[in-house]
């Protein structure tokens, strides 16, 4: 039995949401028991069953396959979360508890589990951004309190109380983790939900739509998006596309600038957002630092075909497949020349697409 804790506050609008759901698509797939604790925040948006204070709950009369989501609507400390988790795991029989939040609770919740849990449970952490990127923890106090959350993680694992879970090993070296040996680490792609074949007769549109898809933040490189917009509407070849800026937050001056381009500067529902990532023909991922993208992770759900930069596991989402290219982070002539082309040969999206399966 796998057990997914979530240990901190998620909700629809950013991308662990999405990552709970591919991990237990992938899990079901592969016919593994699993089950998933929630200790706080909402989920009235998940599909699966939920069920309160679980710990009242008689856990043989529960199947486990199935998705259950337990809620402490107070803020009990950290010795009363393990406990209850405890509680419940043990009564699961879990051989495994994987804390897939990144939040600075995580190392305090598995100290305390640690000390409850039976000693053949593995307890696992992961560590979504090994190395801070300039989208996280703007504040003063959000960067300090995250430090010593880290700190305490990698104290733990030199112990052997916990493994690591990174998304690529490649995005160690250069942070705090880096002197651990691999044994403290449990290395896993970012996994992906099931497919969906949303379109399979008209693609791609005509015209080609791309797009940058997901919150507006300065680490996703935004700006690069419609520089590279705004050079290809210089060009002079005889090219028709659609372009989308689809997310919320703070857009460059520059998109002011564009003749043509569909801007939707706010917070997408789910569905929505699907849709959206569904009838797009390539989407743009242009990041200047980061590790990971749940937008990505979609765009596999609906077999489109991407342009990402070389930041941190991104290039997984696209070379395991070869369903997009990868550009230098910052090179936006790079990133023009890769779209200019694939426009002049919009047969290039039909063959990464088949790549997909489809």
């Amino acid at each position: 039995m796998k057990v997914l804790l979530l240990s901190g506050n998620f909700h629809s609008q950013g991308g662990m949401i999405d990552y709970l759901k591919c991990w237990a698509d992938q899990l079901a797939r592969c016919g593994e028991d699993f089950y998933v604790i929630s200790v706080s925040g909402q989920a009235e948006f998940l599909e699966y069953p939920q069920y309160t204070f679980l710990s009242k709950k008689r856990l043989s009369d529960l199947s486990m396959r199935e998705i259950a989501l337990s809620f402490i609507s107070h803020s009990p400390i950290m010795k009363d979360y393990a406990e209850f988790i405890a509680a419940v795991t043990t009564g699961l029989n879990a051989r495994e508890i994987h804390i897939i939040d990144d939040s600075v609770w995580a190392p305090f919740i598995a100290n305390w589990l640690k000390k409850k849990l039976p000693k053949a449970t593995e307890l696992v952490v992961t560590v979504h951004d090994p190395k801070f990127h300039i989208g996280q923890h703007i504040s003063l106090l959000g960067r300090f309190s995250s430090i010593v959350s880290r700190r305490f993680l990698l104290s733990l694992a030199t112990e052997g109380q916990i493994r690591l879970h990174v998304h690529d090993r490649k995005l160690i070296p250069g942070t705090v983790f880096e002197k651990l040996p691999m044994s403290a680490f449990w290395i896993e792609d970012h996994p992906v939900r099931d497919p969906i074949v949303y379109r399979s007769l008209n693609f791609p549109n005509n015209p080609v739509r791309i797009g940058f898809v997901g919150r507006v933040e300065p680490y996703k490189g935004v700006d690069l998006f419609i520089d590279c917009l705004l050079r290809l509407e210089k060009l002079r070849d005889d090219i028709e596309y659609e372009a989308y800026v689809v997310g919320r937050g703070a857009l460059p001056e520059s998109v002011s600038q564009l003749r043509c381009c569909h801007v939707i500067n706010d917070f997408l529902p789910e569905d929505q957002l699907h849709s959206v990532i569904a009838n797009m023909d390539l989407v743009i991922l242009p990041y200047i630092e980061g590790t990971q993208s749940g937008i990505a992770s979609l765009c596999h759900t609906y077999h489109i075909p991407l342009i990402v930069s070389d930041v941190g596991a991104l290039p997984n989402f696209v070379n395991k497949k070869n369903v997009g290219e990868v550009f230098a982070a910052g090179d936006v002539a790079g990133l023009t020349a890769s779209v200019h082309a694939i426009l002049l040969n919009p047969d290039k999206l039909k063959m990464w697409r088949r790549n997909y399966g489809v």
